[in-house]
């Protein structure tokens, strides 16, 4: 197992609209079958992109139309 792990940028539908999370991959690839119907998109971060805070990721890769 490499040394880091890699984690997703996920928009979900959630009560007041769309709202972004950052999971790890291992738990995306685990609980993407249950939250399916809630997830809008998904997109893998780079170890880079791991530390940035929230914010900057969401005005980097905003919700797809």
């Amino acid at each position: 197992m490499s040394a880091s792990k890699r984690h997703c940028l996920v928009w979900l539908r959630g009560l007041r609209g769309p709202t972004a999370q950052v999971w790890s991959r291992d738990y995306a690839d685990l609980y993407r079958g249950l939250w399916e119907p809630q997830i809008i998109a998904m997109r893998e971060l780079s170890d880079e992109e791991r530390s940035y805070p929230l914010d900057d990721l969401v005005s980097k890769y905003p919700i797809p139309e």
